[in-house]
């Protein structure tokens, strides 16, 4: 189950049959005004099966969807590329990314460095490293296959 609140439209999930989908939009129930995480929604999602065939706006209860857990191949997926002298350190652009117990994110500026630790696994799916991204570069995250 994924909390439809911790998703933004672009991010990537897997449906209620394990294909990678990304969110389009949200449709609270009939019976409700907003999507919650107690009673959740229906997410609207474009379905990405490895058949190559995608299928637009699709539903999915978010109560059946699931997060992406991160892995090298997502990394690289999202453009990452991994630094060769460091086991867990991915970069793409300005920003560095260390996987590990946490996520040890920095953002590199011309002269200085900013840098943000999230403890004990906090960015752990791929749609939090989307949200992550983009609320401290205001640039999205694509899959770039």
């Amino acid at each position: 189950m994924i909390d439809p609140k911790e998703l933004r439209i672009g991010n990537f999930i897997f449906d209620d049959d394990g294909i990678v989908s990304k969110v389009i939009g949200f449709k609270p129930y009939d019976h409700s005004v907003r999507c919650d995480e107690k009673e959740g929604c229906d997410i609207s999602v474009d379905l990405y099966p490895q058949d190559g065939r995608v299928r637009e706006a699709m539903l999915v209860e978010s109560t059946l969807a699931s997060p992406i857990k991160l892995s090298p191949e997502w990394m690289e997926k999202m453009g990452f590329e991994k630094r060769k002298d460091k086991k867990s350190i991915w970069e793409l652009g300005r920003l560095t990314v260390w996987l590990g117990v946490g996520c040890l994110c920095y953002l590199r500026e011309e002269d200085s460095q900013f840098s943000h630790y999230i403890p004990n696994g906090g960015i752990r799916h791929v749609h939090q490293l989307m949200n992550f991204v983009y609320a401290f570069t205001g640039e999205e995250l694509t899959i770039k296959n």
